[in-house]
Order: structure tokens, then C-alpha cells, then sequence
């Protein structure tokens, strides 16, 4: 009798959560890789005269403000001899989670961390316009709302949540199932990336000009001596490393903040 050996099938995986940044953001112009450059079209009142006033104009400056791309990193390692395609499974896992590193390079303006922000203008950054002490998540986005109407003047803008807030807001009629939007009228952009206070109770939301955001196609790091992979014999491992550029970007004209208070999530500690 011969013994067979028998090849289990994998399950197509890689599949990431929609609703996030790259569903939701414009995409970036050719070149973006480089790094881009904003160079504010809102954020300036505009003057209101009778038809015979001449007015008294305050020159307007346009700001800028400079993003610059980041390495989003994935791996996967397994034994030599195990067979197991570290190549796919670390392309699987990129695709898989990177939603959450563009939401975390936008929150911290592309730093390692919460706490340690990068170089770009990040929501961490941004002016808190209320923080409400209770769960009354009507009073935090009513207030950012018109905050953005009060600084914007009508520019457009975008709303941003974390995970932990998606389930007020629907609850509260603040985010339509249908249209993404908010009782203004702005488009919400839910990411896995958005952090909550070290809390866990404190939930903030952001309102931000219009974002773009775009990831290139992974790939795996060679030695470039070899071609190959890198292996390691002495521990019998074998290790495959993606790499993705990606930029995540927003119009700093608005940055604003609010945040309500969530009862605390408990389970077995």
C-alpha cells in the first residue's frame, strides 16, 4: 500500500474591510510617490458687498503644507521545509491590512505610533472644537459640523470616526447606511487605522478638508546579490518581506477635533 500526501487547499484570502480611506478618498496625481504639496484653495471668507460698495479686501494668502510617503510593511515567515508559500501569504496579509496603515499614517502624519507623529500634518494635530463628557454624540458632531461651516465657509470637507464610533453614529442617525453622509451633508470616512484615546473611553472625530489617498502594488524584498529571498539556514526559517508605498493626504485647511465619552468595553482581563 502506498502512503499518499495529500495537498490541502487554501482559501482565497487578502480581502480588506471597504469603507475606508481607499474607497473613500480621491486618488492621488501621477507622481504622488515623490511626495505632494497642497496649496490651500479654502479657509477664506469670501466678502459679501451692496451692489455699489467697493469694500475694504484683506488679502488672502494661500498656506501649504507637504506629505511625503511612507513604507507600509508586511511579512509572513514559516520552516524551510514546511512548503508553505510565505510569498503569497505575506501578499495576502499586506493587502488585508492595508487600510489600517494608511488610516494610521493619516491620524499620525505617517509616525511610527501613536505619540510619535511624522513629518505630514496629521489628525492627532488637529484643534478640538468640544469635548463632550458624556456619550452625547449628537452634541460632538453637531458642534464639528459647525465648526467646519465657521472655518471652512462652505469649502469641502470630510468627516472622520474610528471603529468604536461607527455604532453611535448609525444609533444616532449621524451616519446614513445608504450614503456615508452626516446630516451635513459630508461624506464619513470610517478606517480601522483611527486610534481612540489610551482610555478607552474618550472617542475622538475629526473633520478635515477633502483627502486623497493611493498604495502602489506590493512587493517582496530580495537580496540583491542572491535574487532571492533571504534565508535563514540557521534557524531554518524562511521569511518573505512586502513592501508598499502608500501616501494618505488631506487639505489642512481644516483639522478639527471633537470627542464624546463611551462606556467601557469590558471582557475577561
Amino acid at each position: 500500500m502506498t502512503d499518499i500526501l495529500l495537498e490541502r487547499v487554501a482559501l482565497p484570502q487578502g480581502a480588506r474591510l471597504r469603507g475606508g480611506l481607499l474607497d473613500s478618498a480621491e486618488p492621488l496625481p501621477e507622481g504622488w510617490q515623490q511626495g505632494i504639496r497642497f496649496r490651500t484653495i479654502g479657509c477664506s471668507p469670501p466678502e459679501v458687498l451692496g451692489v455699489c460698495e467697493v469694500g475694504d479686501p484683506t488679502d488672502m494668502r494661500p498656506s501649504s503644507a507637504d506629505f511625503r510617503p511612507a513604507f507600509i510593511r508586511q511579512n509572513a515567515a514559516c520552516a524551510l521545509m514546511s512548503q508553505v508559500g510565505t510569498t503569497n501569504l505575506a501578499l495576502n496579509r499586506s493587502e488585508a491590512t492595508v487600510e489600517w496603515g494608511l488610516g494610521r499614517m493619516l491620524a499620525t502624519g505617517g509616525g511610527t505610533e501613536v505619540g510619535l507623529n511624522g513629518p505630514n500634518p496629521a489628525l492627532l494635530d488637529a484643534t478640538y472644537v468640544t469635548e463632550v463628557s458624556d456619550d452625547d454624540v449628537v452634541a460632538a458632531v453637531s458642534c464639528l459640523e459647525q465648526a467646519v461651516a465657521d472655518t471652512g465657509y462652505g469649502a469641502a470637507a470630510v468627516l472622520h470616526a474610528p471603529f468604536r464610533a461607527a455604532a453611535f453614529l448609525r444609533t444616532a442617525h449621524l451616519l446614513d447606511p445608504a450614503t456615508r453622509l452626516s446630516p451635513a451633508g459630508m461624506p464619513w470616512v470610517i478606517s480601522p487605522g483611527y486610534p481612540i484615546d489610551d482610555d478607552g473611553v474618550t472617542i475622538t472625530i475629526w473633520a478635515t478638508g477633502p483627502v486623497w489617498a493611493d498604495v502602489e502594488e506590493g512587493y517582496v524584498l530580495i537580496d540583491p546579490q542572491t535574487g532571492q529571498r533571504p534565508v535563514d539556514f540557521r534557524t531554518n526559517l524562511d521569511a518573505a518581506y512586502v513592501n508598499r508605498l502608500g501616501l494618505a493626504a488631506f487639505d489642512p485647511c481644516l483639522n478639527l477635533a471633537a470627542s464624546f465619552v463611551a462606556p467601557a468595553c469590558t471582557g475577561d482581563s
